[in-house]
């Protein structure tokens, strides 16, 4: 069942997001994270100084010059990263970053991951389930007004705007997430860099999903491109997810065949 999000349990506009620790929120974000990534992906998450071990070598050379605070959280996400790795039979395998930070997964694999608010998750799956995966957290307050209208098309602007109950700039906020969720998920697949307006959305909080559509010029595609993802929140967080499955890749193809995926190891359309 979808988390449905209600003015209540999220916070108001404008307003700080309350401290509220322990096992409540905890249960609460578990409860969220199994909402937005259901199986067969693995997920893993919690609070980023709980999730503090030693890094493998490899990895700990990424951040080698890092200030404290960088270092905590990407040691938190490789923590998340290699739980679910283990459970999908990959344990002690490395995460690498690539040149815009990015987690590099291990062959046969993709995922994300994502943090914010004092916490953090990883999720990821085999390339025989799914194409592209991406998921975002933020924390659950205000998008502030100076950046809505570079994260929000016109349309996605008067809907915010236009909701009963819920804040306008925390609408705006899932929508700048959601975007990040759908950036994620695509950018290792066609090594190109989104902007905001190549993305629009169209959101159905009630149900805790949403559809995105990508702009063909942005992809160099002969079509645009559209996924489907998933929204959910805590008291604390705006959290969402993309999926890109393979039988969209092969639409892509068969049906606009200009442009072939990277990086598929024989799952769908290879360079």
């Amino acid at each position: 069942m979808a988390t449905v999000i209600r003015q209540e349990n999220i916070a108001p506009k404008s307003a700080s997001v309350p401290d509220r620790e322990g096992p409540g929120h905890d249960a609460e974000f578990r409860s969220a994270l199994s909402w937005l990534l259901p199986d067969p992906i693995r997920r893993h998450g919690g609070r980023i100084e709980t999730l503090q071990q030693p890094l493998l070598e490899t990895e700990a050379l990424l951040v080698r010059n890092a200030v404290e605070r960088r270092v905590m959280e990407f040691t938190a996400g490789r923590a998340c990263a290699h739980a679910v790795l283990g459970e999908l039979g990959l344990a002690g395998v490395p995460v690498g970053m690539g040149p815009r930070r990015e987690p590099l997964w291990p062959s046969g694999t993709v995922g994300s991951i994502s943090h914010a608010a004092g916490f953090c998750v990883a999720a990821a799956g085999t390339r025989d389930h799914m194409a592209g995966l991406g998921v975002d957290i933020e924390c659950a307050s205000a998008l502030p007004e100076t950046l809505t209208d570079l994260v929000c098309t016109p349309a996605e602007r008067r809907w915010c705007e236009g909701q009963s109950g819920l804040s306008a700039g925390l609408l705006a906020k899932f929508v700048f997430s959601a975007k990040e969720a759908v950036f994620k998920c695509l950018y290792p697949v066609f090594g190109e860099e989104l902007d905001f307006m190549d993305v629009t959305l169209e959101l159905d909080m009630q149900a805790g999903r949403f559809i995105a559509r990508v702009s063909r010029l942005a992809l160099n595609t002969d079509a645009d491109l559209e996924l489907h993802g998933r929204v959910a929140c805590t008291s604390r967080l705006a959290m969402t997810s993309a999926l890109l499955l393979h039988s969209t890749c092969e639409w892509l193809h068969h049906g606009y065949g200009l442009r072939r995926l990277a990086d598929c190891e024989g799952q769908y359309i290879c360079n």
